[in-house]
């Protein structure tokens, strides 16, 4: 009897986390660089396919109107705008940005979740709430040995999601993408054309993001890492985000367009990492760190008129903080 209430007792003794904090961070550096690469080249191979802005199609195309309602569920108003009268041939940056941000969104969501159901599905919701309750008042080594336990069982109980059925979300946003920017082609087709030509890198950029909701999911327990990735039209933090373009601004004498507020962010471009730790005997109570920042872009890094043919000398600011002229 005393050798089986030993065991269980020291089942939620705290025990050494598999990877360090630095481990972690360059997982996810490669991750968004992954992501990076994939969406560079991307835009590279589809830019000259699109038509120009002036032959944007209107909401009666069928595919359109579904294609960008779904491109704004996920990269918001202001960038699906901007894909529509932007000028893609000339300049695919903004293409790549877009791809970058539904691919950092959707590898978010791998990341955090428990069992790779639907964000807003049932079970996923009742299992973060019950954790959220639970890693609030527990000491840290009980909440986490809580969550290693209920992943190992979560599994047992529901289906285990393949990597390619995980790829497809993220084919299917690219592609709505495109044909949002102007590419008159069938969802289909372009799911096929994607997949013969990205299937291998989308495959990669799934794996290290199921590796590292393992990672902090299976193999931490004095403290948890939680993938940061900032949703469209929240304020810029420059305590808690980096802006991409690093100064930010609008390059001078033209007009930034569809800026509501320029202190909201446009997208993610690369994910950020948060190190949480709970503050011993305080309910509630937790030590946080930026371990790394989240790229961000802001509307005015992209200025207007791209599409307009008075404005040969139309610029924007690269994801390195150059000026680039047209």
């Amino acid at each position: 009897m005393r050798t089986a209430e030993l065991k269980v007792a020291q089942a939620f003794l705290p025990r050494s986390d598999r990877y360090a904090g630095a481990d972690i961070m360059k997982m996810v550096e490669s991750l968004n660089s992954e992501i990076h690469q994939t969406a560079s080249i991307m835009a590279d191979v589809f830019s000259p396919d699109l038509q120009g802005p002036g032959t944007v199609l209107g909401d009666g195309e069928v595919g359109l109107h579904e294609a960008a309602v779904h491109t704004e569920e996920i990269l918001g108003e202001g960038m699906t705008k901007m894909l529509q009268t932007f000028n893609h041939q000339e300049e695919n940056i903004l293409l790549q940005i877009a791809f970058q941000a539904s691919m950092c969104a959707f590898t978010e969501w791998i990341m955090d979740s428990w069992c790779y159901h639907d964000r807003d599905s049932e079970v996923e919701a009742v299992l973060q709430e019950t954790y959220e309750q639970l890693r609030e008042t527990e000491e840290q080594p009980v909440s986490a040995r809580w969550r290693i336990l209920t992943r190992k069982y979560v599994r047992k109980l529901y289906p285990r999601v393949e990597q390619p059925n995980l790829a497809y979300h993220i084919l299917a946003a690219c592609a709505n993408i495109l044909i949002t920017s102007g590419l008159h082609e069938s969802e289909q087709g372009l799911l096929e054309r994607l997949a013969a030509r990205f299937a291998d890198r989308v495959a990669l950029i799934v794996e290290r993001a199921v590796h590292l909701n393992n990672v902090i999911g299976d193999d931490i327990t004095s403290c948890e890492f939680v993938p940061i990735y900032c949703t469209p039209d929240v304020a810029f933090d420059p305590s808690t985000m980096e802006n991409a373009t690093e100064n930010g601004s609008a390059t001078a004498g033209h007009e930034a367009i569809f800026v509501h507020n320029e202190n909201k962010i446009l997208c993610t471009t690369d994910l950020g990492l948060l190190k949480a730790e709970k503050v011993h005997g305080e309910e509630g109570t937790w030590d946080n760190t930026v371990l790394l920042k989240p790229k961000i872009v802001m509307p005015s890094a992209l200025t207007a008129s791209p599409t307009s043919s008075e404005s040969p000398d139309w610029r924007t600011q690269s994801l390195h903080g150059e000026q680039e002229e047209l």
